[in-house]
């Protein structure tokens, strides 16, 4: 009679188990690190393609309208499109004479080059939780209460092509402290200086002794891309920069603006 032969079937002990689960939780632990800054570099890739497409538009809408970007007919009534009675850029008569004033139209900068631009989704920051892409300059934008929330991006008041250094267009989340409030619209400082009724009017200096520059706390906040920005120059060019590397490329612009004074930002 034959006998039947028993097979032992080969299973994991319970400390066989937990060094598999020991091993598992290490290998996650050193990867996702890694794969969270691959996202966030990735995420500011996808920023700095958007800021290059706005530099374009930008340069193409100058070409056409008297080598002029459009912020610099604010005031002018020939361009209703960029500061019209409804909508100012300013909450005073003057827009720039004094820093710290309101910029509720800083919106219709971009407006204005709807058809250079083509989509309102390129000025926002995929890395800016707190503003949300558009579809439609005018029905989401300007015929909606969206406005300054439709954008990501400050604007280079006094950009001019010839100092191709200055600031164009970039990143919001600038700072002049390290706690950084959570003001749905645009700069907000140590001094409690905010933009909560919607657009602000800085002037940034060029060294330590001017404008922001005259805090050492001055550079970019954690609330976008953990601590450093992306800027688009008069030059067509984007350039990511670190919070000493901004403050350096601020001192290197060629800004010679006197009122409020040089690096003045629109932001929304």
């Amino acid at each position: 009679m034959k006998q039947m032969r028993k097979f032992k079937i080969g299973a994991f002990t319970l400390i066989e188990l937990l060094v598999v689960i020991a091993i598992i939780a290490i290998l996650a632990g050193l990867l996702l690190p890694a794969l969270a800054k691959a996202k966030q570099k990735a995420v500011r890739i996808n920023c700095a393609s958007n800021l290059k497409q706005v530099a374009l538009a930008f340069r193409i809408w100058e070409g056409d309208n008297g080598d002029k970007y459009p912020q610099e007919y604010a005031g002018n009534t020939t361009y209703p499109g960029v500061n019209n009675t409804a909508v100012p850029w300013n909450t005073q008569a003057n827009a720039w004479t004094a820093d710290g004033t309101g910029c509720p139209g800083e919106y219709t900068v971009f407006a204005v080059m709807s058809n250079e631009l083509n989509n309102p989704k390129v000025i926002v920051c995929p890395a800016d939780a707190e503003r949300l892409a558009r579809t439609n300059f005018t029905s989401d934008m300007v015929n909606a209460s969206v406005k300054n929330f439709g954008t990501s991006y400050f604007v280079g008041k006094d950009a001019d092509e010839t100092q191709p250094q200055m600031f164009l267009a970039g990143d919001r989340n600038m700072a002049s402290s390290t706690t950084v409030t959570t003001q749905p619209y645009g700069y907000s400082d140590a001094n409690g200086a905010t933009a909560s009724a919607g657009g602000y009017v800085k002037f940034l200096g060029t060294n330590a002794g001017t404008g922001l520059l005259s805090t050492t706390t001055f550079g970019w906040s954690a609330k976008m891309h953990q601590n450093a920005g992306n800027v688009a120059l008069a030059d067509g060019s984007v350039q990511q920069f670190s919070s000493s590397a901004l403050i350096q490329a601020l001192g290197h612009t060629g800004d010679t603006t006197t009122t409020p004074g040089p690096n003045t930002i629109l932001f929304p």
